[in-house]
């Protein structure tokens, strides 16, 4: 269900008594937020009006207009979700939530809380409890007193930001103002105040990690306003109090000597450098990549430095056990999984010298990193080969050619032919794709009708199928590269009790269900692996698909039991994906539940020669044995 918190409510009405269109800035300046909180705020207010009479118009560079029609009410459509239910699990997240925020609570309270019966509340207080022993944190519950957690309370601290951090932006803005109510500060004077502690010590905080710091502030003054104070070593505080930002950060905040300690190691998370060592070590990091990836990155001073910038905030956060969020954590595993498995490798080498363990959140932005600066140091190595066919005579085909290499410099024009002569071409021409200004068909090459002046939708489709076959190529690259020293026979890979060959299917979800089926029959997988795998083609794509007619698909290792692997070949091609569709006529399931070399092992054989060809045709289980 829907819902909308009261800024996006506000919004609504703010935009209804506007006649004209009003940029997100605009909208942003008024409701005291960021644009990227106010974009947020629009998709949930579109998501919610789609299947009215009204129309959230967004028109780029011009600003957003709210159009309602056939004197349809847009009051009506708020006050139809004003009645917000939780589902069971937010249930969970808000109770837990509130009695950090309220230190001291009853079982009424919190059943109101969240909208639900006494007897409700206190089946839902069960899994309370159990959720918080998870962080080793009792639950204390006395008669006439109330509910209470005690524990170590910068630990408490940090599971709420823990929690709070992985919560959808709807739930977040509840908690938010939950806090706001109980400290009775209003959003603006805490933003204020980050204001001044930036311009007071001299550094400039991103916009995530102002919003970070507010929710910071808001708990910290929450809590010590109850009475739970943080408690830190003489030697620990002394460290803290010297430092410079400390005499700021308690002029502005107006707090303690050990919150503003406890504020100032927070911060830090956001900003501050750990230590001199670290500039070695990302040097070393960067000399290990760069040996993997075979490029030279010695130049890349800028870039040198602000991956150590970032390791140094990484690694005190994971050091003082602070949340590292990356909401891009599977998109980054799915679409950069050699470059990812390349990082988690390199880190995993440094983790005993700097004495933390990274977690998978922080492999993948330093993932990001590495995919930069690969695709900066690689794009020089590969050229994208075309065939241009064209039926016109030559000014038409030499116009073509020309305005080809001005707007696309990345492209070879291996040649120029007519329909006549295009099978002989194939034959002698090793290509990337054709290029046709009259319809073709090719089996085993993409052809991308243009028109012969070129316009600008002929270069994004050419552009698009460049961002392909680029993306193909450095896998390839990558492929090369993190090659196993044991090389593993096909069948101990794919033993023939996981494989399927030559199955007549013509739906790509259908066969992604077939496919998974021996998997579940063996135990390695459960049944749902096979609705996460859909699920991620859905969201992010055809990323799985990185050598042509194959695709290697795999999800979260939440419902894997063992490490495996399966393969169905198709007896014909079906398109595979919902967006940008490709043609596929195999199938290899991935399931991981630890890290492991079994793809590596595969793409090593698979790739040798024509192995690739027998591999995705086989029709019986001799075929694959035959692969070496």
């Amino acid at each position: 269900m829907i819902t909308l918190n009261k800024r996006q409510k506000d919004i609504i009405n703010f935009l209804e008594s506007k006649d004209e269109y009003v940029t997100i800035d605009c909208i942003a300046k008024f409701f005291e937020v960021s644009s990227r909180t106010i974009r947020n705020d629009l998709d949930s207010i579109e998501d919610l009006i789609k299947e009215s009479n009204i129309i959230l118009e967004r028109k780029p560079r011009v600003g957003i207009k709210l159009i309602l029609k056939n004197g349809q009410d847009i009051q009506e459509v708020i006050n139809e979700q004003d009645y917000k239910v939780y589902s069971s699990d937010d249930r969970i997240t808000v109770i837990i939530l509130s009695l950090i925020i309220k230190g001291k609570v009853t079982i009424e309270e919190l059943a109101k809380d969240v909208d639900v019966s006494k007897n409700t509340l206190v089946q839902d207080f069960k899994l309370v409890t159990a959720k918080l022993e998870e962080y080793d944190i009792q639950v204390s519950k006395k008669t006439y007193y109330g509910i209470t957690i005690k524990d170590n309370e910068e630990k408490i601290r940090n599971v709420f930001f823990s929690i709070y951090s992985k919560l959808s932006d709807e739930l977040k803005h509840d908690i938010k103002e939950r806090l706001t109510q109980e400290t009775n500060l209003k959003d603006s004077v805490i933003k204020e105040k980050i204001e001044k502690i930036e311009k007071n010590i001299g550094t400039v905080y991103s916009e995530e990690s102002i919003e970070e710091l507010e929710i910071i502030i808001l708990l910290s003054i929450n809590r010590y306003n109850n009475n739970f104070k943080i408690d830190y070593s003489e030697r620990e505080k002394n460290s803290l109090i010297r430092r410079r930002e400390f005499s700021v950060l308690k002029e502005i905040l107006s707090l303690d000597d050990l919150e503003i300690c406890y504020l100032l190691k927070i911060s830090d998370g956001s900003r501050r450098a750990v230590g001199g060592k670290v500039n070695n070590i990302t040097q070393e990091i960067l000399d290990e990549l760069c040996k993997t990836l075979n490029i030279d990155c010695s130049n890349d001073l800028e870039f040198t430095s602000q991956i150590a910038m970032h390791l140094k905030v990484a690694i005190h956060r994971i050091k003082n056990n602070l949340v590292i969020e990356n909401p891009m954590l599977e998109e980054i595993k799915y679409k950069m999984s050699f470059i990812y498995q390349i990082t988690e490798t390199i880190l995993s080498s440094k983790e005993d010298i700097i004495g933390v363990k990274f977690p998978e959140e922080e492999i993948a932005y330093m993932a990001m990193y590495f995919d930069a600066i690969f695709e900066r140091n690689i794009k020089s190595k590969f050229t994208y080969k075309i065939l241009l066919v064209c039926n016109g005579g030559l000014a038409t085909s030499s116009l073509l050619k020309v305005r080809i290499g001005a707007m696309l410099p990345e492209l070879e024009i291996k040649n120029v032919c007519r329909l006549k002569d295009l099978d002989k071409e194939l034959e002698n021409t090793d290509i990337d794709f054709i290029v046709s200004t009259i319809p073709v068909k090719a089996d085993k090459y993409k052809v991308i009708k243009v028109n012969p002046l070129l316009d600008n939708s002929d270069v994004d489709k050419i552009k698009t199928e460049i961002y392909n076959k680029r993306y193909e190529k450095n896998c390839e690259y990558l492929i090369d590269l993190v090659k196993s020293d044991n090389e593993s026979e096909i069948i101990k890979l794919l033993p023939q009790d996981v494989t399927q060959l030559d199955v007549d299917i013509d739906d790509w979800k259908e066969a992604i269900e077939i496919a998974t089926k021996p998997l579940v029959n063996k135990n390695k997988i459960t049944k749902d692996y096979s609705k996460e795998i859909i699920k991620v083609i859905e969201n992010l794509g055809n990323y799985m698909v990185f050598i042509p007619k194959v695709a290697f698909v795999h999800a979260t290792p939440d419902n894997v039991l063992e490490n495996s692997m399966a393969l169905l070949t198709l007896k014909s091609e079906i398109q595979f994906g919902s967006k940008n569709k490709v043609p596929v006529k195999a199938m290899v399931v991935l399931a991981n539940k630890t890290e492991n070399m079994n793809l590596v092992n595969l793409l090593e054989i698979i790739t040798k020669g024509d192995n690739i060809e027998k591999f995705k045709n086989a029709a019986n289980y001799d075929e694959i044995k035959s692969i070496t």
